[in-house]
């Protein structure tokens, strides 16, 4: 993710530290109302405009803050930001929501530091990163809603329904090229032999890229019999995996 942020200030702005290469820092990215971080170390620093860094712990990321000269727009902030994603349909969805969230906090934090300091005016935009094709071996897929996940947890904690595992999911199935539409994405279709035969190999394999992740989609249907659920437990979706698609689509 690569934002831009043009600020004008009028004024000195209040100092942050002095940090070198070598430092070490606590920092936590606001995604929704969780924190995810850890320790990273400054890798680059030039006072008069760099600041690049590295995780040591918590989420595997490097980031750079870049400030630069922009004439009578005031000074012009560019913020990189580079995390390692599950890979696949997953590392798809972490994009749209966390990217999102990040940049818009970002943009708060930034625009209140600037008028703290005498800014007055505070313009923000970020660059998605390019789409990058999903493979879609042609399994179908079941999904949740979290309204519907609630509504079990709670009829399992007051009533008498009889101990045990039950499967829930939405009715109705969704494909993965329906899901990475959904969110933006670019499916391609690729052969469920393929699919099976590469996943066998990558299984003995003594580490697995995460980018292949979405391999073990291939491995067994994930379309689950929720009968259980409904007759002992008295559950009912509210949401069908179709609707819980579209839910998940507008929300990021």
């Amino acid at each position: 993710m690569e934002c831009d942020s043009a600020v004008r200030v009028v004024g000195a702005a209040g100092g942050v530290g002095s940090p070198r290469i070598g430092s070490r820092y606590e920092v936590h990215w606001k995604i929704g109302s969780a924190p995810v971080g850890g320790i990273i170390e400054v890798v680059e620093f030039d006072e008069a405009g760099d600041l690049a860094w590295v995780s040591i712990t918590g989420v595997n990321l490097r980031g750079r803050f870049r400030l630069r000269d922009a004439g009578p727009d005031g000074t012009r902030v560019t913020f990189r930001l580079s995390y390692q994603a599950p890979g696949g349909l997953l590392g798809l969805i972490a994009d749209r929501i966390a990217g999102r969230q990040v940049g818009r906090v970002l943009q708060q934090s930034l625009c209140e530091r600037a008028r703290h300091g005498g800014a007055v005016k505070c313009g923000f935009r970020c660059f998605a990163p390019p789409k990058m094709p999903i493979p879609d071996p042609g399994f179908p897929l079941q999904l949740v809603h979290h309204d519907d996940v609630a509504a079990a947890i709670a009829l399992a904690a007051t009533t008498d329904a009889p101990p045990g595992a039950y499967n829930i999911a939405g009715d109705g199935e969704v494909s993965i090229s329906e899901v990475v539409t959904a969110l933006g994405g670019h499916p391609v279709r690729v052969p469920a032999v393929a699919a099976t035969a590469a996943l066998t190999v990558i299984a003995h394999m003594p580490f697995v890229p995460s980018g292949l992740e979405w391999l073990h989609v291939a491995r067994a249907s994930v379309v689950m019999d929720t009968s259980k659920a409904k007759s002992q437990l008295g559950w009912k979706p509210t949401y069908t995996s179709a609707e819980t698609l579209q839910a998940l689509a507008e929300a990021v």
